[in-house]
This record gives structure tokens, sequence and C-alpha cells, in this order.
């Protein structure tokens, strides 16, 4: 990057030469008057570095800016040439520009991406030119899970879409989409025991229940009785945690998923938006239990908060499903 040394600097050295000039154009006239013929002298340019720009309105940017001093000229081809490259040639042409990053799978790292002044035209004085650098192809997703389940509906609206994506050469691909239903009252960051509001955000994905195989020795899986249940009683110490009936104090309430996966769902998929299922640990009472997507052998219709989809699509979907990825949910109004 080219810097001046200081405007007091250069603004002195002006001086220093309009004052010369004012000296021998004085000691011209006197010589006049006494009929002294002076002799012609050319004196060798001056050129103050900075000078230039700094009179044409050229400055240095901040940092991650480059600029120079030369005259504007044509645009060069940036796109291609390395970040190195790029800039001897902008420099070359005397503009100014910016650089940002981003990730490719197609230009190598330190190459660049595109280029916003097109090639071999005249930018208007003033212009910056934004050179973006590829960083490359990341080895994961910068937010930490290179799998996620996106399920979306309109605002109000129980009925919607469950969409798998992964995260392959720097950019999300889909996978798997289906027909999905949520809760009675919708998508909503405003979720609770009882609301019927399936939460909004993103979650991770937890332990699968099912009375028979998941088709996935990836994920981890609890094979359910009719004796498994959730805790769904805010006050309990065991809410919104996988138990089993027999184990519970009397009068605490909760869901007999055990019974429902062996007569009308085939598989659990527990949402963590309240805990991971297992300990009480970061549990808030009343926030929600039993979310969880659910594979139904029946028709889907609006839930009292869980992500339903056809117990043929949730084959599907678990298959596809890889722990090792960190999948997440993200639930959210279209």
């Amino acid at each position: 990057m080219c810097r001046f040394n200081g405007k007091k600097r250069i603004l002195a050295l002006v001086a220093m030469v309009l004052l010369s000039t004012v000296l021998l154009s004085g000691c011209g006239q006197i010589a006049d008057k006494m009929g002294i013929e002076m002799v012609e002298v050319t004196l060798p340019e001056i050129k103050i570095p900075g000078l230039e720009g700094l009179l044409s309105g050229n400055k240095v940017l901040d940092e991650g800016t480059v600029s120079v001093d030369a005259p504007a000229g044509r645009m060069p081809q940036c796109v291609g040439a390395s970040y190195e490259d790029a800039v001897a040639a902008l420099n070359q042409a005397g503009i100014l520009a910016t650089v940002a990053y981003a990730y490719s799978s197609d230009v190598e790292a330190g190459y660049v991406i595109s280029q916003s002044i097109p090639v071999d035209t005249v930018p208007e004085k003033g212009a910056v030119v934004e050179i973006c650098v590829s960083k490359g192809v990341p080895e994961g997703n910068p937010d930490g899970y290179d799998q996620k389940v996106v399920v979306t509906a309109a605002s109000g609206s129980s009925y919607g879409k469950l969409t798998l994506y992964n995260w392959e050469d720097g950019q999300w691909v889909k996978d798997f989409s289906c027909d999905a239903t949520v809760g009675k009252n919708g998508i909503s960051s405003n979720y609770g025991e009882g609301k019927k509001r399936t939460p909004k955000g993103t979650f991770k994905l937890g332990v699968a229940l099912s009375s028979g195989s998941i088709g996935n020795d990836s994920w981890p899986y609890e094979k359910t009785t009719k004796d498994t249940c959730i805790v769904d009683e805010p006050l309990s110490a065991y809410y919104n945690t996988i138990q089993s009936i027999k184990d519970l104090p009397k009068g605490v309430s909760y869901d007999p998923v055990g019974k429902t996966l062996a007569n009308s769902s085939n598989i659990l998929i527990f949402i963590e938006h309240n805990g991971d299922g297992y300990t009480s640990d970061d549990v808030v009472a009343g926030k929600g239990s039993v979310i969880t997507i659910c594979g139904k052998k029946t028709a889907i219709k609006p839930t009292a908060g869980c992500v339903d989809i056809s117990s043929a699509n949730m084959k599907k979907l678990i298959q596809k499903l890889d722990y090792s990825k960190k999948p997440v949910i993200e639930i959210t109004v279209n």
C-alpha cells in the first residue's frame, strides 16, 4: 500500500517551490531596470511523491484498501488473478480498491473471484472497485454443524415443509424434502407447555426412540416399550426427560410415547429445545416437553408442538441423518 509522508511536508515543499519562483521573478524585474541581461536557466522537473494524488483528490483508504498515486486508467482483469497480481495491476492503473473475502469451491484460495467494475472500463473519478478474494473450501461449516433439518411454515399455519441439507464444498445442498405439520397455533418463539406452538429457533437433534430398529447405526437410539414415557409435569424433577412409567412417583403427569410408538408412530427424534431428554440439566420448567420429529403411521395433522411427517418419510430421513455431522433443526416462519 502506498501512503503519503504527511500533508504538512508536501505543503511545505510546495511553498518552497512557489517562493523560489517569486524570488526568481523579482530578480528578473530588477535586472531589466538595471540593463543586466539574465541568462535563461531551465530547472529540472521536480516531482513530489504523493502531490499529484493529493491535488487530484485521491486519498489513502482504511486498512485492507489498496491505494495508488498514479493517474486513473482502465480497469484491469482481476478475476482469476492472484491477490498480489491483482493489486499490482490496480496500482499500475491507478485505481483504488477494497478487498472482501469469501469461501469458494471453484476458485483456489488467494485468487480473485469477482470485481465490481468491469474489465477495460475507465472508472469514474473517486470510484473504488471491490475485489473478492477466495478463502478456498472450508473444512466444515463455520457454524459448527454440517447437516441441518429445516422446518418452515407460514405465520399461524400448521402445515409446512421439512427439508434436509448437507454442507458440501462450502454451501448447503438439499438432500431430501417432504410435507410436515407443526403446532396447532403455528411456529413461535413464544412457546411453552400447553401453548400448542412449535418452538422457533435452531436446536440440536437428539436421541431417536423406536420400538424397533431405526436403520441407522450412527444415530443414538433407545428401544422403547409400552412402559417408556416422557414426563410433561413442569414441577417434576423429571420434567422433559425419558423415563419408565413404573419408576415415576405417583401422580406425575407423563406422555406415553412407548404406547404411541407401538401403535400410531414408528420413530421419534428428540428435539433438544429444553434439555437433552436424559437429565434435568438445562431444563426450564414449563418451557415445553415432548417436542419431537414424529413419523406418523396415520395422516399428519396439526400437533401440540411436535413436527410430524409420515412414517415413510421418517424412514428416509433417519437413514440420511449422520450424527457425526452434528445435525441441528432450524424451525422458522416463511
